[in-house]
């Protein structure tokens, strides 16, 4: 008889379909381009029990690669071959040797909004963690973080990862991408933002990367509800758990289970790492805990959708948050009533945006045109408690961020317990704010929420903020809001009871409120504390008798710091190129304006810089006038390296870098646009390029070598175009004082040959 048959390996991964994908889809934008690539993992080979807190969890690593076997990925020059099979518990599996032309730029674990697992073992912490960058292909790059259970837990699970792929945004402002990743549904959208208007992304991002694709993959426990592959976890627990550790200062006992002659315990595995690279740090210990909740607030869901419309109204409802703390409400004698103990209860109502969480739709660094309270046929209420005209009450340029909040009050008698609804207009592009008559419906923290076009007011114009006849997109929202205390209220009741008052007393005047908005349109800052009292002055000092009062010795002389060289003699750019006149050459950097933008969180100041790159007329003949763009340097002080937030070139990001030379013993700075590659076709007859600074360097004059700090007229910016080959650099002067000053020539440079300078990074 021949030999029993070996039995089948067992196949530990899950398996299941995946999208397999020619192209990108149309208008996908850099989601469609990644879901063209990415792969995801999950091995319960890999999977380990452990307890936590007492607890019992499955802990599973789910890992990234790319590009995925099958599909032609967009992020590639060459479709590279299928990866090899990976082998059970191996991180360091061969990967494929062909480059990226593009690749993938970073990605991370979560985002600042989410929570994930820093490691085996390890508990929640705030996510956009363990960034890896860049993101290579093959499986000996995979990027893996992790995800748990509870014992008896066996519901599908979330792992979200923010990964940046080129210069393109996300996803259109009401799309998202949808595919399947062996049996695993993922889906990538627009970053969310913070409450403070922020881009939350990686930890590393400063809130203005607006192109980390924010992936939702689910996936289903080993052995669960979906699961398709063999389950190979060997459960190595005990039935009970170890014992707890000591509460902190308690020396007496074993320090967290382990006696003083057991091993320390091993630190926690950090995910991204191979066996040739080392993981990405951990983050800072403890990690930062998550903002509190006020429990004072409304605090309901809101609709979060990318399939509500391409509509002004659609934008909007992706981005407001309803803001309603009951701590904010206070009683008021009802006018005309004489009776004791008639108080109507006055709630402030306000917006902001965009809406902690949300993929917004709009430009969060952009304000909103304007919007006002209710519209011209309405009645709202102001802050003394009065009815008045809606539609006049406005704020104009609304900034994002939770801060700028637009306000109107709502009123409920003693005897109602009801919603009320409040309304506003709200313009913020130039769309429609819906194609049909029906009212888009939506939940803001919890309250029905409704937005359609505006009404018609009796002279048959549209009514909405006063005077605005004509202006057919001021989108009409009403809100149903819950009265703290009654139906739909999901908050705290933080107000109080109203004040008893007997007959012939007069109410005693309730304590200070935490906070009030102080007008229409915005919540007024806390009450101060109250002063200390004044110290009392120190007694005066006796003159001791006969001393006498010795005049002090005058300062020393300030001693000038030596001047710096004219510009005209620094041999900027600092190359060997010698075609450097901008004559019979075919671009012009013209300066534009420049903006000042909202604040960075940490309360440093940026401003936006824009210039046009265009075309002029040149001789064909001339060895430079076929040029095209390989990069664009500015010649910058050396201060200025952390101050570049953003770089814009015909409204995409591109990179930028610094480096420094040594010129007769002085180091000067360049700042760097060189990745443009740009043919002389390919470059259109004006391109906006614009750049966003910060501290130490909001302003040009302070960027720029040739601003303020060199003693000039404080307003030029030195620039260089270099062609392709790297021959032809023609460098000229932008005069940043004047809207259209054109970049001209220069005269006075040292000759190329003089040049002795020395490279430093």
């Amino acid at each position: 008889m021949p030999p029993p048959a070996a039995p089948p390996e067992p196949k530990c991964s899950m398996d299941g379909p995946s999208t397999l994908m020619g192209s990108a889809p149309a208008g996908s934008r850099a989601c469609g381009d990644q879901s063209t690539c990415l792969d995801v993992s999950l091995d319960s080979a890999e999977c380990v029990y452990t307890f936590v807190n007492g607890l019992k969890y499955l802990y599973c690593p789910v890992c990234l690669t790319w590009p995925r076997p099958g599909s032609s990925c967009e992020l590639a020059s060459t479709l590279p071959a299928p990866p090899p099979p990976a082998t059970r518990r191996r991180a360091d599996a061969a990967g494929t040797s062909s480059t990226s032309a593009d690749g993938i730029d970073s990605v991370c674990a979560g985002d600042r909004l989410a929570t994930v697992l820093e490691g085996f073992g390890g508990e929640p912490v705030p996510g956009g963690i363990n960034e890896m960058s860049p993101f290579a292909p093959g499986n000996s790059s995979r990027f893996c973080q992790w995800v748990r259970w509870a014992h008896a837990d066996f519901a599908p699970q979330p792992v979200l990862y923010s990964v940046r792929a080129g210069t393109k945004s996300c996803s259109s402002l009401d799309q998202s991408t949808m595919i399947m990743l062996n049996g695993m549904s993922a889906t990538c959208s627009a970053p969310r933002f913070d409450p403070a208007g922020a881009v939350a992304g990686c930890q590393s991002n400063d809130g203005t990367i607006f192109n980390e694709c924010l992936w939702v993959v689910t996936v289903p426990r080993p052995g669960g509800p979906g699961w398709s592959g063999d389950v190979c976890i060997t459960d190595t627990t005990t039935s009970s758990p170890p014992p707890p550790p000591p509460p902190p200062g308690d020396m007496s006992g074993p320090l967290s289970g382990y006696t003083a002659s057991s091993p320390p315990p091993p630190p926690p595995k950090r995910s991204g790492g191979t066996s040739s690279k080392r993981a990405p740090p951990l983050p800072p210990s403890p990690p930062l805990p998550p903002s509190p909740v006020d429990p004072c607030l409304l605090s309901g869901a809101s609709t979060e959708s990318t399939s509500l419309g391409s509509t002004a109204c659609a934008d909007q409802a992706s981005c407001l948050d309803l803001i309603i703390s009951s701590e904010d409400c206070e009683w008021r004698a009802e006018p005309g009533v004489s009776s004791p103990g008639a108080f109507d209860l006055y709630c402030p109502v306000c917006l902001s945006w965009p809406r902690a969480g949300s993929a917004c739709a709009l430009d969060a660094s952009k304000p909103i045109a304007y919007a006002c309270s209710g519209d011209e046929i309405s009645t709202v209420i102001d802050a003394t408690g009065t009815p008045v005209p809606g539609g006049a009450a406005l704020i104009t340029s609304w900034a994002a961020g939770s801060a700028e909040r637009f306000c109107q009050w709502v009123k409920w008698t003693a005897d109602e317990t009801g919603p009320q609804t409040v309304r506003f207009s709200i313009k913020s592009g130039s769309g429609k704010c819906m194609r049909r008559a029906a009212p888009l419906e939506v939940a803001l923290r919890g309250a029905a929420a409704r937005c359609e076009n505006p009404r018609l007011n009796a002279f048959n114009g549209y009514a909405g903020c006063a005077g605005n006849d004509d202006v057919d997109n001021e989108c009409f929202w009403s809100i149903d809001v819950p009265r703290p205390g009654g139906p739909g209220w999901s908050g705290d009741v933080c107000m109080g009871s109203p004040p008893v008052v007997g007959p012939g007393s007069t109410a005693s005047p309730p304590p200070p409120r935490r906070r009030t908005p102080s007008s229409s349109s915005k919540a007024a800052p806390p009450l101060p504390a109250s002063p200390p009292p004044p110290s009392p002055a120190p007694p005066p000092r006796r003159a001791t008798p006969g001393q006498v009062k010795r005049v002090p010795s005058p300062p020393p002389p300030v001693r000038k710091a030596p001047p710096q060289p004219s510009i005209n003699r620094i041999p900027f750019p600092f190359c060997a190129c010698k075609k450097r006149n901008v004559k019979n050459t075919p671009y012009r950097l013209v300066y534009l304006n420049s903006t000042a933008l909202k604040p960075l969180s940490d309360g440093k100041l940026r401003q936006r810089h824009c210039f046009s790159v265009d075309l002029v007329d040149c001789d064909p003949s001339a060895a430079c006038c076929g040029m095209g763009i390989k990069k664009i340097e500015l010649f910058a002080q050396n201060q200025c390296r952390s101050a570049v937030r953003m770089a814009l070139l015909g409204g995409q990001s591109v990179t930028w870098s610094f480096t420094q030379n040594d010129y007769k013993g002085v180091v000067y700075t360049t700042f760097k646009l060189a990745q443009l590659n740009r043919a002389r076709a390919d470059v259109p007859a004006a391109m906006d390029l614009c750049l966003v600074f910060t501290e130490p360097c909001t302003s040009l004059a302070d960027f720029c070598w040739g601003g303020v700090s060199t003693g000039s007229n404080g307003s030029l910016c030195r620039a260089t175009f270099f062609s392709i080959d790297e021959q032809c650099c023609p460098t000229g002067d932008v005069d940043a004082r004047a809207e259209g000053d054109r970049m001209e020539q220069i005269v006075g440079a040292p000759p190329v040959v003089d040049f002795d300078f020395h490279h430093r990074r």
